[in-house]
């Protein structure tokens, strides 16, 4: 058999091991396209609505969209504040500050997220929030918040302003003694009760998700690779290839 013939030899282990990982790698990469993609739809699906007009409460369809622009009148309850917990900024410790609105026209009881607070880290008192009196037109988006996790055994204090890990409307609702909107309004940056206010789509944006499906197909490639050189006789040829190339250079130059 000629010395420049390519041989097979495989590694058992190592070929088991590349089909179960090989596959893995691949749909993780894939996965994280997804994710960009669902990401960039969510961005897209969010500037689209925000630059349309503002809505009043009254011309909400029975199930509006997220992020859909709102306008609302009304007064702002100062005494019943509530502190969605743990909300980080900038490496800095605080709370979002949502308080309960009501509507001037209609009646109706909205929950007005004002935006970011810097508080105590250690939780040994709470922020001082900066009241708003009187009738105001406030402007934002309408966000339908996630369900969060509870610890077992938590409960919302008596006292106000009180501290909770996410918004739930039909229990909030009790506490206030009045019928909630099933979601809050986001205020702008220019609304008069707004306060620290950066809200975002997504976390992580799309191209963090592709950055992360290059890494896990590079992974594949290296496995891929692996495999190939540790099962023939490829790593020999292309050395001896080398040691030839050089060889002749070597001829020439004498």
């Amino acid at each position: 058999m000629p010395r420049s013939a390519f041989i097979w030899h495989i590694n058992w282990p190592l070929t088991i091991t590349a089909l179960l990982l090989f596959p893995l790698l691949l749909s993780l990469g894939f996965w994280q396209l997804s994710r960009a993609d669902e990401k960039q739809s969510a961005q897209h699906a969010f500037d689209q609505l925000r630059a349309a007009q503002p809505l009043a409460l009254a011309q909400l369809s029975a199930q509006p969209a997220n992020y859909t622009n709102l306008r609302v009148r009304g007064v702002i309850d100062n005494s019943r504040t509530l502190l969605i917990d743990n909300r980080i900024m900038q490496g800095r410790f605080g709370y979002e500050v949502v308080s309960p609105l009501r509507v001037v026209d209609s009646g109706q009881w909205l929950l007005i997220n004002r935006g970011w607070i810097t508080a105590d880290s250690a939780r040994r008192t709470l922020p001082a929030v900066p009241p708003l009196d009187g009738e105001v037109e406030l402007r934002g988006h309408l966000y339908r918040d996630q369900a969060g996790f509870e610890l077992a055994g938590e409960t919302m204090s008596s006292s106000w302003p009180r501290v909770v890990s996410h918004l739930d409307f039909a229990v909030l609702g009790e506490a206030l003694q009045v019928e909630l909107q099933p979601f809050s309004l986001r205020l702008d940056a220019e609304s008069p009760a707004a306060l620290t206010v950066d809200w975002r789509v997504v976390n992580l944006g799309p191209e963090q998700h592709v950055g992360y499906a290059v890494q896990w197909f590079a992974m594949a490639a290296a496995l891929l690779l692996a495999w190939l050189l540790a099962s023939s006789n490829l790593w020999q040829l292309i050395r001896g290839a080398s040691a030839t190339a050089s060889t002749g250079e070597d001829r020439r130059d004498d």
